[in-house]
Parts: structure tokens; sequence; C-alpha cells
């Protein structure tokens, strides 16, 4: 099915005038735009020159105008109907109005140029963030960083006053030309200022709390609570390893009938827990309980359980009492939860290995302290019960050594139940570098950790490759617009040792061209210049940051040793231009030849 093409008209019944256009990252004057059936309209072509200055990735084919807001952008599209028309408004590729537009010819060229309602642009950008203003004629408009003033959780039958704080660009406070009206929607009863921003809901819910200035709207969720009626009781585990050790954090939340967190109560409440098994860290026995109080915080409180040293496969309850309010009357029945906390026995499922230093120095007999210990199904050390010791034998694979000048990759200790473990060393073996595995076995039980052998840093130099792609969408990014399908080169730098493989170090790069021009990071490269971008997905990402003139900095993985960058030929750089990628480490540059950007 092909493109619906939207019908031309004839110019009667329209009323054309010159209109203004003023964003602060865009301006444009005398702008022929008409108005029919009531309803002003603007040409394509300036809008989406607005658009683009202002941030926004704009693509665009004849009945699709899709945009893709600046990073960091939430879209608030919640007030918005898609509805029917011929052209469509898409947001990161998701449709979310459709409208009519028209094909008129413009007045000074006479040529045939396509128009759109300007009204349901501004509803698209209120949906961004974008603050804009229309009077008929001029079009005036900046993105601002909106925070809505005001308690988002509060209790029922408190009064609580919103306020919307506008912000510019460049951090200055925005006042809009016209007053806030405040709106509210939700399930229960709610009620709130028009013009003055003071809500007030005498029902439990969540309320959407809508301040509008002009054709700009912004909508935050408000949780009603009720009054506190009851705590409820969660841990992070009800079944603790009964070694000492395992602990489980216990949170208390103040609730009302429906189960809403209270979040304006301030309070405390006990929790008792039978001296049998666990006990709460600061807490103290009182007869057959150990108990501790907990100071609930805007409705929520916290303790810790620690498990027992025995008492293993016993289940027994965690409650709550002595409910209390600073600030509310309680019901006469407060409805406490509990929790069932049970105990399981430990017993030795791994074998813990612990390396000193993860990294040896293939340049020497560098060498690394393994400590082994005997662990439990939680991972912690086991400290008790009826074990014996375990006699294990370790194996290695790879370039290191048991023994120092010689290759011994197998050996046997014996590790008995403990917090100390036992320590034994494994060396590097000179001139070789790669990834050692050392692997523990015993009983029928296991573990392992992975070292890697690499030569020190003076034995460190840097690799650079390049590759050919393709631009797949249309990229944006400050005032630099580059079409989709257009060529570039990416350049992966690689620290490397001696050997040639590669060294996960997160060293310093920077990269330099043979172009005279001066490259100032987020502005439009000169004519003669490259233009540099970051990675991500094999894709361009944003401009790298420009560390001086005609000179870029990046740094590769830490995890990896690699960095990856991708070159536009924007201008005229000659096929020839060689770009420069320096080491700030190892001093190391490679040249390469920018090629057929």
């Amino acid at each position: 099915m092909g493109l619906t093409v939207p019908a031309a008209f004839a110019a009667t019944g329209v009323t054309w005038s010159q209109k203004n256009i003023d964003f602060s990252t865009y301006a444009a004057s005398g702008v022929s735009g008409y108005t029919a059936s009531g309803t002003t309209y603007m040409p394509i072509w300036y809008v989406m020159q607005a658009l683009k200055k202002s941030g926004y990735g704009v693509s665009f084919n004849g009945r699709v105008l899709n945009l893709t807001p600046p990073q960091g952008t939430t879209p608030n599209t919640a007030g918005l109907t898609v509805g029917s028309g011929n052209f469509s408004i898409e947001i990161n590729g998701q449709s979310v109005k459709n409208i009519d537009s028209q094909v008129r010819n413009d007045p000074a060229s006479g040529k045939p140029t396509q128009y759109i309602p300007i009204y349901y642009i501004q509803q698209i950008l209120s949906a961004l963030s974008f603050y804009n203003a229309w009077d008929g004629t001029n079009w005036t408009g900046r993105p601002v960083d909106v925070t809505m003033l005001g308690t988002q959780t509060v209790t029922e039958g408190q009064m609580d006053a919103f306020a919307l704080e506008l912000q510019n660009p460049d951090g200055s406070f925005f006042i809009p030309n016209h007053s806030v009206t405040w709106s509210v929607n939700g399930a229960g009863e709610a009620q709130i200022g028009k013009n003055t921003g003071i809500f007030t809901a005498t029902s439990p819910g969540i309320y959407d709390v809508t301040g509008s200035v002009d054709s700009f709207h912004w909508t935050e969720a408000v949780q009603v609570s009720g009054q506190a009626v009851g705590v409820q009781l969660s841990a992070s585990t009800t079944k603790l390893m009964a070694d000492g050790t395992t602990t489980s954090a216990i949170t208390v939340r103040a609730v009302d009938a429906a189960g809403n967190l209270v979040t304006n109560f301030n309070g405390s409440v006990q929790l008792n827990i039978p001296v049998a098994g666990g006990s709460f860290v600061g807490g103290i026995t009182s007869g057959t309980v150990n108990q501790i109080p907990v100071y609930l915080y805007n409705g929520v409180g916290t303790a810790t359980l620690t498990a027992p040293l025995d008492s293993p496969q016993i289940s027994e309850p965690l409650t709550a009492a002595s409910l209390t309010s600073a600030s509310q009357s309680l019901p006469a029945n407060v409805q406490y939860g509990s929790l069932n906390i049970s105990y399981q026995t430990p017993v030795i499922s791994q074998i813990g290995i612990s390396p000193s230093t993860t990294t040896l120095d293939s340049n020497s007999n560098n060498s690394s302290n393994l400590t082994l210990t005997l662990e439990d199904q939680q991972g912690n050390v086991v400290t008790n019960g009826p074990f014996a010791g375990v006699n294990v034998t370790l194996t290695i694979s790879g370039p290191a050594s048991f023994a120092t000048g010689v290759s011994e990759t197998t050996t046997t200790a014996y590790v008995f139940p403990g917090s100390t473990g036992v320590t034994v060393p494994i060396y590097a073996i000179a001139g070789q570098s790669g990834s050692v595995t050392v692997t523990a076995s015993g009983a029928g039980v296991s573990g392992t950790t992975v070292l890697s052998s690499n030569p020190s840093q003076s034995s460190r130099s840097l690799t650079v490759s390049q590759a050919h792609g393709t631009l797949t969408s249309d990229l944006t990014d400050g005032s630099i617009t580059i079409p989709a399908g257009t060529p570039f080169t990416l350049y992966t730098a690689t620290v490397i040792d001696g050997n040639g493989n590669p060294l996960p170090q997160a060293d310093t790069l920077w990269i330099s061209d043979s172009t005279t021009a001066s490259a100032t990071s987020g502005q439009t490269t000169p004519s003669d210049e490259l233009t540099y971008f970051g990675v991500e997905g094999g894709q361009p990402s944003q401009l790298l940051q420009a560390a001086g003139t005609n000179l870029y900095s990046i740094a590769t993985s830490g995890a990896t040793g690699k960095a990856q960058f991708i070159v536009f030929n924007t201008g005229n750089a000659p096929a020839s231009t060689s770009i420069n990628i320096r080491d700030l480490t190892t001093n190391a540059t490679v040249t390469m030849t920018s090629g057929s950007n």
C-alpha cells in the first residue's frame, strides 16, 4: 500500500499572515502561515528546523514525523489521544498523534508546501517538558527542567500545597507568562484549588495531580493513605542457615486498612523472637524472647536478625507488638503481622578460594596467596558442627605454577572448618601470559577462581584496527545533523601485552588528526574537519568531548582494554588524512589514515 499524500486545497476561506518563531536555540521571522476553520497552520520545514535546533532527532518521510527527544527527557504522553488523520507524529518510533495536514502553494515561492496545525505540535512539545506558547502570531518556546513541589505521599484529610518550578537550560528559573492552573483525577474523593494548588483527599488512593501553563502540562501521582491501623512485617529471607553468621533484614511498615504504607507515620514498634533461635542485632533478652524496639520514620523501620550457631531444623514466629505513634491516634485493636523464621543445618557445600591478588606479573615470578575455606549453602565459612577436615586437590589451568621456577600444576592441602582457612601460594611463569583457572575439589565439593597473568606496565603497547560502516538512521547531536546512509570508519584501539594479548587496563587515549581546523565540542565542525563520535552497538552515539584544539580524549575499558570511536568525513578532509591515537600511560602512538569515510 503506497503513502497517502495530503490533498492540496485552494486558497479560498484561508487567511494568510506572517508568523514568527522564537525559541532559545532557533528563531525565524516572516514565516508564511495561515488560518483555516479556526486552526493555524505552519509550514513543516520551519517546524522541523525549530525542533532540530532544540536538540531533537527529527526524521520525516512525507507522512510520518518521528521525534527522538534529547537524552534524559522522559515523554509524558498520558494526556494525548492518537486520533486519526493523514499525518502521523511519533516519539521514539511510537505513534502518539494523527492529524490532518494540508498542501498549499507558498505565497513567497509559489511552490506546493506541506502545512500542519501548530496546536498539535504544541501538545507534543508539552508532553516532552518543552514549554511553548502561541498567541496567533508568535510561537515561543524553550526546553525546561520541571519540578513539582509538594509531597507525593500524604494521609487522607491532610492538606498539601503544590507548585511548579521551571528551570531554563542555563539553570535560571523560568516564570511563565500565565498562572499555573491545577486539576486532579483519581478513583477516590480529592480536591485541589484551581489557582492555589492546595490539595486534600477524603479517601485513600492514587491521584494524578496536573499543573498546566498554557499548553504545557506536568502530572505526578500522589499516594493518599488512610490512618495507621496495622503493622506489616517482611524479611529479606525467612530461611536462615544456623551458622551464627547468616542475617536477614526485617522491614516493618505502618499500614492503613487497605494495606497502603502510611507515609507520614512516625513512632515505634517492638519485635520479638524466642530465645531458642535467632537474635536481633542490638536486641536484649527478656524472659523467653529476644526483643528490640524499631523506630518508624515515614512509616518504615528496619532491624537485623542473626541466625543461631545451632538449633537447626526448627521454626519460630517473629512477632510485633506495642505500636506507638508520635503524631496520630491509633485504634484500640492494632493488627500485628508476623513472620515464620526457620533455620537450616549448615552443610559443607563448596570450597572457597580467595586470592590475595587476581593479577600476576609474567615478567617475574610474582605470586598470589590462595586462601582455602569450607563454606555452607549461603557461602559463609563453616565454623562449627560435626565436620572433619577435607583433603583438597588443587589444579591449575593456564600459565601459572604452585612452585617458583618450575611447572607444578597440582598440589594438595588439608582444610579444616574455621574462619582463617589454609593458604597456598601460586606463582606466575616468566614470559607466559593469559588466563589462569584454579580448581579445588575434595569430599564431593569443589570451588574455582580465575586470575590473569600479564606482563608489567612497561611491556604494554597499543594496537588500532579500522572497519567501515554506514549510518542506519539520521543522527543529530547539538547542531550537527548527519543523514542515514552516510559512511563512517570505526576504529578499535586495544592495549596489549608483549605477546599481543589484550590487557584489561583503563588507559587515557588522545586522538588528533592532520587537519588544521579548530574543534569545539558540541559545535558544527568546519568543512575540512573530521567529526568524532563515541560508539554504541556499532553505531555512533554522541560527539566526543574536545580536550583541546583538534584534540579528543577517550579511555580504554578496565575490563577489556579496548576503546572505540567513529569518524565521519563531514567536509573536505582528504582520504589520506592522518589520525593519531596516543596512549598517555605508555606514550605509545599509532597513526592511521582516515580512509574513504
